[in-house]
């Protein structure tokens, strides 16, 4: 809907629209209108009316009778699958996604139209949507109903990215107007796009999914029942005898496997029907089928070609080739159209191009007046056209193949440098075509497929995650593997790094018994590893390094140039433990490989690439330090690597400065926590400008470490107090997590939670406790679908968001919940305690401490000072160097001091000793801090309450305790 300049009585009410809506009325001085960003998608209303049924165009071109959108066959069957349907449709969400998948011809459209029917009938709107944008200034309106069913064909062949986009979409319409939407995927088979499209909704956006599978139609009676039918359709509309059609039918066997896809039973019928009226013979097999039928188009073109009136000027051949060519392009402005067919060879000049286009058009309409080169349908039809057209599929169908098509397809997928990122992306339809093809045809991936990528390798890396993916479902080379590898990205993280994970995982193998030595087969282990832990498959990537461990440590020590080897080896290994949350047994690996690469550096430096090694090394080392709360120590080791990075960067010419962003955020980190608020501050912040300058080139990886940089130094104004300004810098890095997770959510998930939790802090320090438990429920539900078994990590932050859920929930005067969920954090720590896990400290005790704070605020006195106390025993387990935790242990005991006085009856056991240990604290403090006013109150206000605690418990047993 487009307004333009006119009177007050433009008005838009209760509607959906999609695209372009310009309202004016009463406007003066100058006026600018932006144009609205591509939203990646496009929505329409979907088409449920039926096309007529005309017997003479039917039986000229009997394949029309097949496409789902003529609706000439009723929906039968499908029982289990419909009450499934009807259930996600009825279910009580406001917004739900299903995924239906199966094979090409299994009925994933079928099903949705009868669903659409059914909607539509009950008041909802139904809607069409694709990849493809409406064209600038256009705009859709789809409904005024507040119930939507949207439908997504082809789902699979989308950029994940656009798909999660069209859900954030739907959830804001949801939030905003109380719509009910129900989104509806169909896709051949769910792949790194679904999981990627499923774990962001669920995870990020609180929207359920489901997925159903469409099985193969079960022999006997169902594939009876769907033949007969559509035999009665079929001939009803060709006007032939049903009996004279089942006759045909008889000699079929129909429980054969070949004969389990609906499609396959319709174009069965369909065929039988047209060979009743033709007194033709039936075929006996499914690829026969689709030749018979293909045929049929064939003699349409023949009589058109040949016909003595307004014959058409364009030969059988040529609308043939026409036709090929369509199944991979599918409607094109005419302008693309004539450049494909000049490129394939068919026409020279445009008015030949153009003639060929017309004639085409007039046996194949696009649904888009303004497009041509409408492909074959349904789908399966199209690919079997293709297939059928290269030589190679080796039966005896009496179809004539032709050798032009292996020249053609060749020149449709590289019409643009098929080794370029531009020329893959814009073949990709055309390469997702063949796939499809192969995957059911041998002879296709043989003649074709595997040429083309064999010198055109990009083709399969341009084209994206998805049908990258579906390639290596078929037989390809490892040579062909290879080369494709070569062109997956190194750094970073794309849609690729499913597929790449299992193109290295095939070539293990191969790359193992090629191997030139032992050295080169640690280097092996250690890509493996970095390719599986890009997809979360930390338990793989941990066995990967572990083989390249075992490997370099048989090397011979004697031979210097193999501690080098080794260091490398500790460096994988030491980061798949520390992602395993095995963070003790990292820190044993990073300072064993720094042990084995600094004596081979001088003093005044060393090889660039092995002190960038040792660089690495330091960063594991001080982020396993960290996880294990030795922060003092941690921070001298990030010292360490921001030095080697320093001077890498100033005797490296083009050196990337990712690592020295990394290094100077892991040392600011580390003061930070080692009570150092004032010296964290430079380095965070150079970090950060760092890290924006290199975002500004648009890469995923340096975008999200600029969001952890800055949730970093949000948390570091949190520790001065500077809360609004802690936010100011924390909600765009949450913006930006959210936009990474859209299309990488197993990489930018946790660091996503920790800006949550980060924002949830400093909102309750702020006072905006409602605010908090926003975010750190957001946060919390992150953590919950990281955890796994066998890994401490996430469980770690799981247990710590936990702990700052209740403190929030306390704040709100919620004890009770505040007690549970921090009962929960407790367990959590606990059983990480006692398999083994590290944890750090401080963490731990405040956990403790949140939920004895509950216990207080409801009176459970005794409580309290039981959860205080076991507290205190773990923060008592910090090391004396760390002053923060000491006084933060001291500031404890004055608590379990003063609640011990309100306690009846003598104080429990341990607990006196606490308190005189904090007493203790406080005045060694005091010696070098004497002008701290406030440290000076509470070590007399102890002092005080240790001495009335004595008398009380002499007083009450003759002793204390």
């Amino acid at each position: 809907m487009k307004f333009t300049i006119g009177g007050s009585n433009q008005i838009i009410k209760d509607s959906i629209i999609f695209g372009t809506v310009n309202q004016f009325h009463g406007i003066g001085g100058d006026v600018s209108i932006a144009p609205v960003p591509d939203s990646g998608f496009g929505v329409s209303k979907f088409l449920l009316a039926e096309t007529p049924r005309n017997r003479e165009k039917a039986r000229a071109q009997p394949s029309i009778l097949l496409n789902p959108q003529n609706q000439i066959v009723p929906f039968i069957g499908r029982g289990a699958e419909t009450a499934n349907l009807q259930d996600w449709i009825a279910s009580t969400e406001s917004l739900s996604v299903q995924l239906i998948y199966g094979p090409a011809g299994q009925g994933k459209t079928r099903i949705a139209r009868q669903l659409a029917h059914r909607q539509n009938r009950e008041g909802w709107s139904v809607w069409h949507v694709t990849s493809q944008p409406l064209s600038a200034g256009s705009s859709s309106v789809v409904g005024d109903n507040f119930r939507v069913l949207a439908i997504v064909d082809y789902a699979d062949r989308w950029p994940a990215s656009r798909l999660i986009n069209f859900m954030i979409h739907m959830r804001d319409l949801t939030l905003e107007s109380e719509r009910a939407v129900r989104v509806l995927l169909l896709g051949r088979s769910p792949g790194y796009w679904w999981t990627s499209v499923q774990d962001f909704c669920e995870n990020n956006l609180s929207i359920s999914t489901n997925q159903l599978l469409l099985l193969p139609i079960e022999p006997g009676i169902p594939r009876f029942e769907i033949v007969q039918e559509a035999t009665t359709a079929f001939s009803t509309v060709l006007e032939v005898d049903v009996d004279k059609v089942r006759s045909k039918l008889e000699s079929l066997d129909l429980d054969r496997s070949e004969f389990q896809n609906t499609l396959t039973l319709h174009m069965t019928a369909l065929a039988a029907a047209d060979a009743a009226w033709r007194d033709d013979d039936l075929p006996a097999d499914p690829a026969a089928i689709s030749s018979y039928l293909l045929r049929r188009e064939r003699t349409h073109w023949h009589s058109l070609h040949t016909r003595q009136e307004d014959p058409l000027n364009t030969s059988p051949v040529v609308i043939a080739r026409t036709a090929y060519i369509a199944a991979f392009t599918d409607e094109l402005q005419r302008t693309a159209a004539r450049k494909i067919l000049a490129l394939s060879g068919l026409a020279e000049t445009t008015l030949k191009a153009d003639i060929i286009l017309d004639d085409y058009v007039y046996c194949y309409p696009s649904m888009d007046s303004s497009k041509v080169l409408a492909s074959l349908h349904p789908d399966r039809l199209a690919e079997d056209f293709v297939a059928l057209t290269i030589p190679g599929h080796g039966l005896a169908i009496g179809w004539q193949s032709d050798d032009w098509s292996i020249l053609a397809t060749s020149e449709i997928l590289t019409q643009k440098d098929g080794n370029s990122e531009e020329g893959a992306k814009e073949n990709s339809r055309a390469l997702m075509v063949l796939v499809e093809t192969a995957l059911r045809w041998p002879h296709v991936a043989e003649s074709v497929l595997i040429p083309v990528l064999q010198e055109y390798p990009y083709l399969a890396i341009g084209a994206g995650g998805n049908i990258l993916e579906k390639i290596l479902n078929l037989d390809i080379s490892t040579d062909v593997l290879e080369k494709i590898d070569k062109f997956i990205p190194t750094s970073g993280y794309s849609d690729l790094d499913f597929a790449a994970a299992r193109i290295s995982t095939s070539l293990m193998p191969s790359r193992l018994e090629a191997a030139s030595g032992q050295v080169a087969k640690v280097a092996i282990h250690v890509n493996q590893a970095n390719r599986l832990a890009r997809i979360g498959d930390r338990s793989g990537a941990l066995d990967a390094t572990s083989k390249a461990l075992e490997i370099a440590r048989s090397l011979d020590a004697e031979v210097e140039e193999n501690s080098r080897h080794l260091a490398k080896a500790l460096l994988a290994y030491g980061f798949s433990l520390f992602y395993m949350g095995r963070y003790g047994e990292a820190y044993q690996a990073f300072s064993e490989g720094i042990a084995k690469i600094q004596p081979r550096l001088s003093a005044d430096g060393g090889k660039i690439d092995e002190l960038a090694e040792l660089g690495k090394l330091y960063t594991g080392k001080t982020i396993s330090l960290a996880e294990l709360g030795k922060f003092s120590e941690a921070a001298t080791s990030a010292e360490n690597a921001a030095r080697i990075h320093r001077h890498l960067e100033s005797d490296t010419p083009g050196y990337n400065r990712f690592d020295v962003a990394a290094a100077l955020a892991n040392y600011s980190n580390c003061l930070r926590r080692a009570g150092n608020l004032k010296d964290a501050v430079e380095p965070i912040r150079e970090s950060v400008q760092i890290y924006e300058e290199l975002a500004a080139g648009g890469g995923i990886n340096e975008s999200m470490h600029l969001s952890i940089a800055k949730t970093d130094l949000a948390a570091l104004l949190i520790d001065n107090r500077e809360y609004n300004s802690a936010l100011d810098v924390v909600y765009p890095a949450i913006d930006s997590l959210k936009r990474i997770a859209e299309t990488h959510a197993y990489i930018a998930s946790s660091p996503l939670a920790s800006a949550f939790s980060c924002a949830a802090v400093a909102e309750a320090l702020g006072k905006r406790y409602r605010n908090a438990l926003d975010l750190s429920a957001q946060a919390i539900e992150i953590y919950r679908s990281l955890v796994d078994v066998g890994s401490g990590g996430s469980a770690a932050q799981l247990a710590s968001e936990l702990s700052n859920h209740a403190s929030s929930l306390a704040s709100l005067k919620l004890h009770q919940e505040a007690v549970e969920f921090g009962v929960e954090s407790i367990s959590i720590y606990r059983w990480m305690m006692d398999t083994g896990y590290s944890v750090v400290p401080l963490n731990v005790a405040s956990a403790y401490f949140n939920v004895a704070d509950a216990h207080e605020k409801m009176g459970e006195i005794d409580l309290a000072i039981a959860g205080f106390h076991d507290g205190w025993q773990i923060l008592d387990l910090v090391p004396e160097s760390d002053r923060l935790a000491i006084l933060d242990a001291a500031s404890i005991g004055l608590t379990i001091s003063r609640l011990s006085l309100r306690a009846k009856g003598a104080p429990i056991a341990g607990v006196m000793s606490i308190i005189e240990k904090s007493a203790q604290s406080y005045s060694d403090y005091l010696e070098s801090h004497s002008r701290d006013v406030a440290r000076t109150r509470e070590s007399i206000e102890i002092k005080r309450n240790l001495r009335l605690l004595r008398n009380r418990s002499i007083e009450s047993n003759g002793e204390y305790s």
